[in-house]
């Protein structure tokens, strides 16, 4: 009896661990949407799992022990050879800005490729991660899932574009909800929708025969030339997490590999001090 309640003891106190090899790949320069990223993979790290991150702001916290932050600061140089402060819609078409967005990702991924900490990740074998996180705003990083034969996570720092959501079987009447380089939230009113079908209309379009076939010709270089069309990679995508804020959401339907979150990354809030007046104005005043 004694050695029966002793066994059963231990079963209770024994609980099975599964670390997970992760590898979490963000590359758009801004301390922005990188604060969105930071708190998954510390999370992911401090329950665990053995995780490498490619990032353009590393945390640079010594007590994440399974944490491998590769820094990618390089991507900042971007930004001495790329003007965004004409990217404004009085200034250009929505079409032209995700073109030139279109351009600039391209420009950062390169920049983060050709460096010798990428190019040795690259030589990992096939299998190596267990899962693999990406920034969803560009379809060439989704090329990661076949060169490591992994399951595919994306996140997005901002709402998804209409398009990325097709790809995943989440279509969207154009007339009811918005895409978010638009600029508009909410319910829509009669020129809106107009608006928002034609750039809906017209970005899928930009996004079929420009933006997708050249992320295609550059996933292919970096990630093998047996790679299917990118379109049927990023179909493959497990779940695709995007950040929005509820006051703002639309709260337009999503089908179950996407879903929203908010928050994220805000700290927990610390109460103020407790100050003690001395004396008010009117008390003061007074004196005089």
């Amino acid at each position: 009896m004694r050695k029966i309640l002793i066994l059963t003891v231990l079963s209770l106190l024994h609980s099975e661990v599964y670390s997970a090899k992760i590898l979490a790949w963000t590359f758009f320069p801004s301390i922005s949407h990188q604060m969105v990223f930071r708190p998954i993979w510390k999370e992911l790290s401090l329950r665990g799992h053995e995780v490498t991150v490619v990032t353009p702001d590393p945390l640079n916290d010594p007590t994440l022990t399974n944490l491998t932050e590769i820094d990618m600061k390089v991507a900042y140089q971007v930004w001495k050879e790329i003007d965004i402060s004409n990217f404004r819609r009085e200034l250009m078409t929505v079409f032209e800005i995700e073109n030139r967005f279109r351009r600039m990702h391209e420009r950062i991924i390169h920049i983060m490729n050709e460096t010798e900490e990428i190019q040795e990740i690259l030589r990992k074998p096939e299998n190596h991660f267990d899962l693999i996180l990406i920034e969803a705003l560009s379809p060439i990083l989704y090329g990661l899932q076949h060169k490591f034969k992994a399951p595919l996570i994306s996140v997005c720092s901002l709402g998804n574009s209409q398009y990325l959501t097709h790809l995943l079987g989440n279509s969207m009447h154009p007339a009811l909800y918005s895409d978010i380089l638009t600029g508009m939230f909410g319910k829509l009113n009669f020129m809106e929708k107009i608006e928002n079908t034609y750039f809906i209309l017209g970005s899928y379009l930009l996004n079929k025969l420009f933006i997708y076939p050249n992320a295609d010709r550059i996933a292919r270089s970096y990630f093998g030339q047996d790679m299917p069309y990118i379109e049927d990679v990023v179909k493959n995508t497990s779940l695709m997490f995007a950040n929005v804020n509820p006051i703002f959401s639309d709260h337009r339907p999503l089908v179950l590999n996407i879903m929203e979150f908010s928050k994220v990354h805000f700290v927990e809030r610390k109460p103020l001090e407790k100050v003690r007046i001395l004396a008010l104005p009117c008390e003061i005043i007074r004196q005089f």
